[in-house]
């Protein structure tokens, strides 16, 4: 009855012990980590023949990238493309600027995620404004 009163007092004491710590999860590397602007450029232009969207999608990578790069984006892709926009003036984006981003944005969002085939024109003119804009940024 001693070797039963010592394994019970022996199970109690696994019971309540805190169970072993597990680590917390390490964030996941960024899911989508940027390249420079005049990279994901360069890539727009190529795909511009076969694949619009994959072009406008890349455009739109090399704007943010660009945006980055003059401290007016943060990057930490939890925001939509229009919250983005909104944060512009408050980053220090001059009115003219934001003015030229917020049109580009809502088209890009009405063509990327339309389920319309993505016109090749409407790709080309959004490659060429993000090609201005990030020249624009760039230049002092």
């Amino acid at each position: 009855s001693l070797l039963a009163a010592l394994g019970v007092l022996r199970l109690l004491g696994r019971w309540r012990r805190k169970p072993a710590r597990v680590p917390a999860p390490q964030p996941a590397p960024s899911a989508l980590a940027l390249a420079d602007p005049r990279a994901h450029l360069a890539r727009a232009r190529a795909a511009l023949a076969q694949a619009p969207r994959e072009a406008i999608r890349e455009a739109l990578l090399a704007l943010l990238s660009g945006l980055e790069d003059a401290r007016l984006a943060r990057p930490d892709r939890v925001r939509t493309n229009h919250e983005l926009v909104t944060e512009l003036p408050g980053r220090g984006a001059p009115p003219a600027l934001v003015t030229r981003i917020a049109p580009m944005v809502r088209w890009y969002d009405a063509a990327f995620y339309s389920l319309e085939p993505v016109p090749a024109d409407g790709a080309a003119r959004f490659v060429d404004e993000v090609a201005q804009v990030n020249a624009a940024l760039e230049s002092p």
